[in-house]
Formats: C-alpha cells, structure tokens, sequence
C-alpha cells in the first residue's frame, strides 16, 4: 500500500470514529416556575414530545399536564439530532410562555390549558 493510500485510510478510520460519537447532548434542566401555588415544570424526558407539567405546591400532587408540541422524526436522519427540548418556562397574563430550543414560543392558557404558537396559531 502506498504512503497516501495508508494516510488516506488512517484519516477515513478516524473520522468514522469521531462520526460514531456524534450523539446529541442530555436535554438542560428547565428551571421550574411557581404561580399562583402551582409549580408548572417541563421535565424534558422526551424529545420527540415537549411536556409540561403543573403541580399543586402545597400537596405535591400532579394536577395536569398538556403536550406542547411533538417533533415529526424524519426516518432518513439520526433520531436523536432531530429532538427539540423545552429551553425556559415563564409566566405572563395568565398564560404559561414555552420556549423551545429552535426559538419557538408557544401559550398554554392556565385555565383552558389550550396551546397556542406566540403567532397566535391554535396547536390543539
């Protein structure tokens, strides 16, 4: 085998393995927010599926939770590089604000729990 020829092969081994280990990173914990004695959380479990959670504050009971969004996995990519995750969470006039790691806003009204996008288009 030729000088180049074992270069070539040598650098083709190496970003194979470098290629093996490109998995994406564990989800960021999203820091809770409490409203009104209700600890709304998103525990990124999934991320196929944004999830967020509300919980009574006093009896540590889970009242509700609402999918915010799902992610359409294409079948001709790696899974795990197509997964959104929730970024932050926040209270504003009622509504809870999502936002994703794509810059995405979603609502979730409190009372309703319907999901809206920031743009105002109904999710459910």
């Amino acid at each position: 085998m030729s000088r180049l020829g074992f270069i070539l092969l040598l650098l083709f081994s190496v970003l194979m393995v470098n290629l093996a280990y490109a998995k994406r990173a564990q989800a960021a914990k999203v820091k809770p927010v409490v409203h009104g004695g209700v600890r709304y959380e998103a525990p990124n479990a999934n991320g196929r599926q944004a999830v967020v959670e509300a919980w009574d504050v006093a009896s540590g009971k889970k009242l509700w939770s609402v999918t915010v969004f799902k992610v359409a996995i294409k079948f001709y990519l790696e899974e795990d590089v197509q997964w959104v995750f929730i970024q932050a969470l926040s209270v504003e006039a009622g509504k809870l604000v999502v936002t994703s790691e794509d810059d995405q806003t979603y609502l979730v009204d409190l009372k309703s729990r319907a999901v809206t996008k920031a743009d105002g288009k109904l999710i459910k």
